[in-house]
């Protein structure tokens, strides 16, 4: 039996993602990073406004409904990390990878969720990640 989230009014709740990200993370050459997700603005990522064909002009940030979540680190071959998600997971060790997920909804016509990944080591940033979830 399978259940849906239903608003006021009956009609199903569509989730911003069907199913996790995987991200890797790494090589991190024997330091320990720290790998943080973040919820911006639309206008916080200028290639935005290339959607909307307008100079200045971005998809309007679509209202939070849920909470953006990284899972525990797990080696490559150590199967899809699905649980204990957390805004931060500390990662030791290359290889590794994370599984990002969001409970938000899905946004509406001309909304966006705007997710930035990153991940550093003593304090400078080094890689990340960019995910737009458009209506």
């Amino acid at each position: 039996m399978k259940l849906k989230a239903l608003p006021v009014g009956g009609a199903p709740v569509a989730k911003a993602l069907t199913q996790p990200l995987l991200l890797k993370v790494g090589p991190l050459y024997g330091a320990p990073a720290q790998v943080v997700v973040e919820r911006v603005a639309p206008n916080a990522v200028p290639w935005l406004q290339l959607h909307t064909g307008k100079r200045g002009v971005f998809p309007a940030m679509a209202a939070p409904t849920g909470a953006p979540t990284l899972s525990p680190p797990t080696t490559a071959g150590g199967g899809f990390p699905t649980t204990g998600g957390a805004a931060q997971q500390d990662v030791e060790g290359d290889d590794q990878h994370v599984a990002f997920n969001t409970s938000d909804q899905a946004p509406g016509p001309g909304e966006g969720h705007v997710y930035r990944i990153s991940a550093t080591q003593d304090g400078a940033v080094f890689g990340g990640y960019t995910i737009v979830v458009l209506g």
